[in-house]
């Protein structure tokens, strides 16, 4: 396959790994970026987080951020080169690969060719599409890389799908008469990586086959007359594939969906499945799941003690359960693996579910027994069943597979059990039924591509003419708000296809209230209400009450100890009642963070459960809200000892809730969604002291960590409660934190209102330290705008009131700010002199992030004044604190500033250094003030060492940057920057 057929590129992996631009030139990465290339082809359009990353690339060996971000360097490069249209995008701190075209991934050719194999019209057709799959394989998958488990797992994937492949291949040649070719492909496979039990099977009967056809006297061979291979019964009727009722929508092809058997009809068995192309239209997005499912229905993988093999599909309503299992009948049916494959729906979750009492008469008569020849027990019908299931394999040649769709319970299907040999049992539940001994399997929703993928081929396959299914941003717009659920997808194919005027945007818009969106989720004959009221009605009371609770708990997911709380049960209770909810998959649990959450449409369910229940019935409403309260006083409880920790001195005496500070901002960082959620859900139920308190507690976590908007947002409602219930005091709190924020959004003119609103408030009712704090905080606000001469009255001022109230730590931060203006009017030595103090009084009252800013702030200045040796000392002291405390934002600050010191003592290369690490980090963490500052560095660093083509680089992204937030005497000074280097490169030239 050469790469002119896919345009500018051709990427390789399957074999050694090969990468070739439009040019015809190879790309070479070293090992480590090639490895992260792979993952990142192996996950085209879905965003990985770095910790996801770092697991595939060193599985669980713990690496910085830092040397990631230079593999993502290199990769950036090589894209560049291979197609400069490829995407690498970050955003909300997920990294994402985008190809203009996925068909120059030869691991993308393989899987579609494969896919087209299956579902060939003729065995033709099918030999073409599998030869073209086999031909894309070179070799074990980016062969010479070492790899993690991760990636070895997909490894080992790909490669069984190429053995299945050579399997197909071999078997559509006997199929065709083509024994001579077969025998010598089957060769070739053996030959090549694996020792294959199969192909020896495989060769033998093409052998035979072969010898077969040699002794006939016509050429055409007879129905029924092939004696190298087990015949399938023509009594055995074959399997009527279920459907969807889109409610007049027209189909083209077969359409496999849910179906509902009334008790008295009989269950049928996949035998030929002749015509059906395909297992269901849109089916997709389940390769990982069918290839896992596969492998457990593979009757040739010996089972421990020879025992029945039993696996299990579980996962909520309406993910698609049912459409998996009758996809797996498809494939292991075109496989040959099984004599037929025996299918009943035993509708566990309906009021009048299916018994195995009933069942086992209606397989029975499937089989063949006439009634009249019934056992009067169950058990001994259960043994009768069996003993038929066993000869059936024995004329047949090959064993059952028995699908038992819905079940609820596990005496449903405990006497369905088909014994002893190579017969597999595949169940599907809502319910996971650990006494069966079942290989679980859980059925997961779509991921967001494989949802509009489904999405758009119903619609195109209903109203090829439509011209809706164009409209990527609508089918990703409701497929999101669908929670990628199949059977919300497929209510919403139908209502698009019932109401040709109804626009993908109307639609979705529809579907934003998540107080109503259930309500939209019904054509008239299914409803994703109605299927999770089935889950819903089989909970204990217990279970019921708490899963209404969870539906009104701020948050999108919640640890343990606070569903105790919310419950008000012990952990122990509570814990139990959480895994029933689990087993039941309406709740999922993630074990590492001992956290709980819910799908977004499950959630919808449980708040309309709850508030449904709280209609009319004072008690109930009263013990919600007081259930939401007592959760919400907990966040706020620990929220404030954690702050406390944060805030933490030397000798300070702190609260039991945590070890210390790492394991205190651990918890924010794991609470932040579910804590700002919290903030909200105080404000709308008027329980104002978590309105209010919560926020205050969160300040210095969200300014550690720059969540500003986050910040802006909660401070807001803080003090628009406590403006509206007259708390003058945390009013003046509230905007004083609001200019903060505002501050380091650069929003500079609100900051300056915000701490004058607080300066005065704090005037009035009496509260100096308060005022003292707004009057530094707006001096800094000052210093910004470069207002230098009333920045260091005012912090003069705030340095006074801080003194007069031997307020220490005031004091401290005063004199740093002060400091840093006197050293942006050019007063060195004032400035070295306070900021020394500024350090001295950090260190006493041991307040070490502030201890590191002042350090940073003082290494500054020693390097302006040319004492060099002390400012890189205080640079890098301030670098290991900040690294302490988790500072992310004042490390990279402290980096940048000593990327300046080494460039003023003509240290170039260490100046590029500690500037790109300052990047690094600013980018990590969103700050574009800083990245275009450390842009601007780097850029002055490799000019210095005569990297010119890359300094033009840095400086058009620092110019870009500084253009976007608007900070023009920056942007200026980028610019005289950039002229100069291009002049400097047109002179060299």
């Amino acid at each position: 396959m050469t790469s002119a057929a896919f345009g500018a590129a051709d990427i390789r992996v399957l074999g050694p790994m090969e990468l070739r631009g439009s040019d015809g030139n190879l790309v070479v990465l070293p090992p480590k970026p090639a490895t992260l290339l792979v993952v990142l082809l192996l996950n085209l359009d879905l965003g990985m987080s770095n910790d996801q990353l770092k697991e595939h690339l060193w599985d669980e060996e713990v690496r910085e951020d830092d040397t990631l971000y230079g593999y993502i360097k290199d990769v950036r490069a090589a894209l560049r080169t291979l197609d400069p249209r490829a995407q690498l995008l970050r955003s909300r701190g997920l990294l994402m690969l985008r190809l203009p075209n996925a068909e120059v991934l030869d691991v993308r050719r393989f899987t579609q060719r494969l896919k087209t194999a299956e579902g060939a019209d003729t065995p033709e057709d099918g030999l073409a599409a599998v030869e073209a799959a086999i031909g894309e394989f070179r070799g074990e998958p980016w062969t010479a890389l070492k790899v993690g488990k991760k990636l070895g797992a997909k490894r080992t994937g790909l490669v069984n799908q190429w053995i299945q492949a050579c399997d197909r291949h071999a078997r559509l040649l006997i199929e065709l008469g083509l024994h001579d070719q077969a025998i010598a492909a089957l060769d070739e496979y053996q030959a090549r990586w694996f020792n294959e039990k199969r192909f020896d099977v495989l060769r033998a009967e093409a052998i035979a086959s072969a010898a077969a056809q040699r002794k006939l006297s016509t050429p055409t061979r007879q129905s029924g007359t092939d004696t190298d291979r087990p015949t399938h019964s023509a009594s055995l009727s074959v399997f009527n594939l279920d459907r969807i009722d889109f409610g007049g929508m027209a189909f083209h092809d077969e359409v496999v969906g849910k179906e509902e058997h009334p008790h008295g009809l009989t269950p049928t068995i996949l035998d030929g499945l002749p015509g059906l192309a395909a297992v269901a239209p849109g089916f997709t997005g389940r390769e990982d799941d069918l290839e896992r499912l596969l492998a457990a229905l593979d009757p040739n993988c010996a089972t421990d003690g020879g025992g029945v093999v039993i696996s299990a599909l579980g996962g909520m309503a309406g993910v698609g359960k049912t459409a998996l299992a009758v996809a797996a009948a498809h494939a292991v049916r075109k496989k040959g693996w099984y004599a037929a494959v025996l299918f009943m729906n035993l509708r566990g979750y309906d009021t009048d579910p299916v018994t195995a009492e009933q069942a086992l008469p209606i397989f029975l008569r499937a089989l063949g027994v006439d009634p009249v020849h019934f056992p009067p027990t169950l058990e001994e019908q259960a043994s009768l069943y069996r003993s038929r299931l066993a000869k059936l394999a024995g004329e047949k040649g090959a064993p059952l597979l028995v699908i038992a769709d819905n079940v609820s319970l596990a005496s449903q299907v405990r006497p369905l059990l088909p014994g002893m040999g190579e017969h597999r049992l595949l169940i599907t539940s809502r319910d996971r039924l650990h006494t069966l001994g079942a290989i679980q399997l859980d059925v997961a929703v779509l991921d967001p591509h494989a949802a509009v993928e489904l999405l758009r081929s119903l619609l195109t396959r209903a109203a090829p003419a439509d011209g809706r299914d164009s409209d990527a941003a609508g089918l990703e717009c409701i497929a999101r708000r669908c929670g990628c659920l199949p059977l919300a997808l497929q209510i919403c194919a139908a209502l698009l296809v019932r109401s040709p005027h109804l626009s993908l945007a109307r639609l979705a818009e529809k579907l934003t209230d998540s107080t109503n969106r259930l309500e939209h989720l019904n054509d008239g004959e299914r409803a994703v209400r109605s299927a999770f009221d089935l889950s819903y009605a089989r909970l204990a009371p217990k279970c019921a009450q708490v899963f209404l609770l969870l539906g009104i708990a701020p948050g999108h997911d919640i640890a343990t100890a606070a569903v105790a709380v919310l419950t008000d049960m012990d952990t122990e209770s509570v814990a139990e009642v959480l895994d029933e909810l689990a087993a039941a998959y309406l709740i999922s649990n993630d074990p590492e963070s001992d956290r709980w959450g819910m799908h977004d449409l499950v959630a919808d369910y449980a708040r309309w459960r709850a508030v449904k229940a709280a209609q009319g019935d004072h008690k109930v409403a009263e013990a919600q809200r007081m259930a939401v309260v007592r959760v919400l006083d907990y966040y706020t409880r620990v929220a404030k000892a954690a702050d406390r920790h944060l805030r933490e001195t030397s000798g300070e005496n702190m609260l039991d809730e945590f070890t210390g500070r790492n394991a205190a901002l651990a918890w924010l960082d794991t609470e932040h969604a579910t804590l700002l959620a919290a903030v909200r859900t105080a404000r709308d139920i008027n329980h104002n002291s978590t309105a209010i308190d919560l926020p205050l507690y969160l300040a210095e976590c969200l300014d550690l960590r720059r969540y500003l908007d986050d910040q802006i947002t909660v401070t807001m409602i803080a003090r628009q409660v406590a403006q509206q219930i007259g708390n003058a005091r945390d009013q003046a709190l509230a905007w004083n934190i609001l200019g903060n924020a505002l501050r380091h959004s650069r929003r500079f003119d609100e900051a300056i209102e915000a701490h004058e609103h607080a300066c005065t408030i704090h005037q009035k009712v009496g509260d100096r330290r308060g005022e003292a704090q707004a009057l530094n905080n707006r001096g800094i606000a000052l210093r910004h705008q470069r207002h230098f001469d009333e920045a260091v009255r005012i912090f003069r001022d705030a340095l006074a009131l801080f003194r007069k109230i031997k307020d220490r730590r005031g004091e401290a931060e005063a004199l740093n700010n002060l400091g840093i203006a006197l050293r942006e009017q050019r007063h060195l030595g004032g400035a070295v002199k306070t900021l020394k103090q500024a350090l001295v009084l950090f260190k006493e009252i041991g307040d070490r992030r502030n201890e590191a800013i002042a350090s940073n702030s003082l290494g500054t200045a020693l390097g302006l004044v040319g004492k060099f040796d002390e400012a890189i000392e205080a640079h890098e002291h301030a670098c290991t604190i900040h690294q302490e405390v988790g500072d992310r934002r004042g490390e990279a600050m402290a980096w940048n500033s000593l990327g300046k010191v080494f460039l003023r003592m003509e240290r170039f290369d260490e100046a590029t250094g500690a500037h790109k690490r300052a990047l690094v980090i600013h980018c990590e963490i969103g700050n574009g003030h800083g990245e275009a500052m450390a842009w601007n560095g780097l850029g002055i660093a490799l000019s210095k060492i005569g990297r010119l083509a890359e300094a033009v680089a840095a400086f058009g992204s620092a110019i870009e940057i500084f253009a976007r937030i608007d900070d023009e005497r920056l942007r200026a000074n980028a610019e005289k920057n950039l002229a100069n280097t291009r002049a400097k490169w047109a002179s060299d030239s």
